[in-house]
């Protein structure tokens, strides 16, 4: 198959778009066999062992996910004669919901009556199974996103629901079934090199947690260093002889974590740039085209100025996984303050600052932090607490800057694989767009 940019001459002005001249334009209701139908309305339980239905969760993303957590179990059998049950082929759309993530639809294309779906559910069901992947790919474009969000936005109560008959009456732009075939099978091909890359990205993190596991405790050592091998007991278990266990108090400036600046909101839009609580939660290495920007004065900015090598660490979160999230300082462009609900941890010449930064990062740490927040609500971790963690530290800083090295070269690997899923990612968005609305056709190379 080659692509070809429609001109004018082959299109037609349709009631909806100009669309090519060989495709209709049809309601959903034209197009499917069954639905929309609803979805099971019973009950669950948590040590239930009846029929396993799905979650709303396993249609969030778009794509159907089956897994304990987007699957549950009812409290009573389903006959299997039952047309709950799903079939390969069959469209769900997620009915009521968020405006994010009303009508957000995903297929089925597992084994046939193995699971049911949740009332919150509709079933679309095709003659075609292109078809169906073909109006998937529709559903979850510009246009279908549109078309959910207007219908939805009349509906009455505390969410928004897309009623059965509004989406019998969505009106659809129709390519012919070999093109639909096409269509679905280029956006499966560029899925498939997404998915390949999420599977590496996956395969290279669990990779790279196990060999901070290893290199951050000592269990294992890099090259030219630990040629006695020998291990001490010390409070948090064995490490090398020729390590060190420290409180973080002995290896940061000042023997202090300082919280930032507090500035009202007012104050945020203009000014010199502030690095934020949403920063650390949101990076690994700080982005300074992405920072914020308030207004602070001289003096202000000498107590709270930030340099490279600074890491800053998250002191509240609403969920306990986010708080003592931690961010490195590796470039600024200008000068830059931080902000109160973040804590500085700047390393002293005893330890390198990327070492730190893995260590801060390692499950050693997580444990301390999930042990010693104070959680009301909001988890919290006091600088105080941070100042006792105590760390196995290397005697030599060489091998500390080794260690970092290896972790910085993996995460330079892990992010030039996300560097191309995402521009697979953008380059599938713009098929969608011009595939599914015909502006560029899929034609044989023949």
């Amino acid at each position: 198959m080659v692509m070809e940019a429609n001109t004018p001459k082959n299109c037609q002005q349709t009631a909806i778009r100009l669309i090519p001249e060989d495709w209709e334009v049809k309601n959903l209701a034209e197009i499917i066999i069954a639905g929309p139908k609803n979805g099971y309305s019973g009950r669950s339980g948590r040590d239930a062992r009846g029929t396993p239905t799905l979650r709303l969760t396993a249609t969030s993303s778009g794509y159907l996910i089956l897994n304990d957590e987007t699957v549950k179990r009812l409290d009573e059998i389903i006959n299997p004669s039952s047309e709950l049950f799903l079939q390969p082929g069959d469209v769900l759309i997620q009915r009521s919901n968020t405006y994010e993530l009303v009508g957000t639809t995903a297929i089925f294309d597992g084994s046939p009556r193995t699971y049911i779906y949740p009332d919150l559910m509709m079933r679309l069901r095709f003659e075609d199974q292109s078809t169906a992947h073909w109006f998937w790919r529709y559903a979850n474009s510009f246009s279908g996103r549109r078309f959910f969000l207007s219908v939805a936005a009349g509906s009455t109560g505390s969410m928004p629901k897309i009623s059965g008959a509004k989406l019998r009456g969505m009106t659809i732009p129709f390519p012919p079934l070999p093109e639909q075939k096409a269509i679905a099978q280029s956006l499966s091909d560029i899925d498939a090199l997404i998915t390949e890359c999420d599977r590496l990205i996956t395969k290279k993190r669990n990779n790279k947690q196990g060999t901070m596991e290893q290199l951050l405790t000592g269990k294992k050592r890099l090259p030219g260093f630990g040629k006695v091998q020998g291990y001490k007991q010390t409070e948090i278990g064995m490490i090398p002889d020729d390590w060190n266990l420290l409180d973080i108090a002995d290896i940061v400036e000042n023997n202090r974590v300082p919280s930032g600046i507090y500035k009202e909101k007012t104050l945020y839009g203009k000014g010199i740039k502030i690095i934020k609580l949403s920063d650390v939660f949101s990076l690994d290495y700080f982005d300074p085209a992405k920072a914020k920007r308030v207004v602070i004065n001289g003096n202000e900015l000498l107590s709270y100025r930030v340099r490279v090598g600074d890491i800053f660490i998250a002191l509240a979160s609403v969920k306990l996984e986010g708080v003592g999230k931690v961010m490195l300082v590796t470039e600024l462009d200008e000068e830059t303050a931080y902000d109160h609900n973040v804590a500085l941890i700047r390393a002293n010449e005893v330890i390198d600052a990327k070492f730190l930064f893995y260590m801060l990062k390692s499950n050693l740490v997580r444990r301390e932090i999930s042990k010693l927040s104070t959680q009301v609500g909001t988890t919290f971790l006091k600088s105080s607490t941070i100042l006792k963690f105590k760390l196995p530290v290397p005697a030599v800083k060489v091998e500390q800057a080794s260690i970092a090295t290896v972790l910085s070269d993996m995460d330079t690997e892990i992010a030039g694989l996300e560097q191309k899923r995402d521009k697979y990612k953008a380059i599938k968005q713009g098929m969608m767009q011009e595939l599914l609305t015909g502006k560029t056709r899929l034609i044989s190379s023949s």
